[in-house]
């Protein structure tokens, strides 16, 4: 459930907050554990689902890759070819956020294009499924 504060880039400053513990040394957007959703026994427990951080542990290299637990390190995302080209127009498209007096911000150009992006891979996710299922 954390995984969508990753994303948004919402991140706890202390432990006990419900957001992405990755600035407090959580791995999991490192890690490709799927004990968050299956549990450890009988269907409950996992690191971020009692309220911990992840620390990897069911990685190859563990605990050595890992080390120290306490430090945030996210490697540079690899996009795909296509994305990565994009990337400079939706920046062009950006600007400053500004606030009308309406009081509600402007949205960027940037936002919009990654509203978009996001809607077109969901809805290619979806009819691969289906063409699959």
């Amino acid at each position: 459930p954390r995984a969508t504060f990753f994303a948004e880039s919402v991140f706890s400053e202390r432990f006990g907050a419900p957001y992405c513990m990755f600035k407090l040394g959580c791995k999991g957007p490192l890690v490709r554990c799927d004990v968050p959703e299956r549990g450890w026994i009988n269907g409950v427990g996992g690191c971020p689902n009692s309220g911990g951080p992840c620390i990897g542990c069911t990685e190859p290299g563990f605990p050595d890759l890992f080390e120290p637990f306490t430090e945030a390190k996210l490697p540079q995302p690899l996009l795909p070819p296509r994305l990565e080209a994009a990337i400079p127009a939706a920046r062009r498209l950006e600007r400053p956020l500004e606030t009308p007096p309406s009081g509600f911000p402007y949205f960027s150009g940037a936002a919009f294009a990654a509203a978009a992006l996001a809607t077109a891979m969901a809805g290619l996710y979806l009819r691969k499924r289906r063409r699959e299922g």
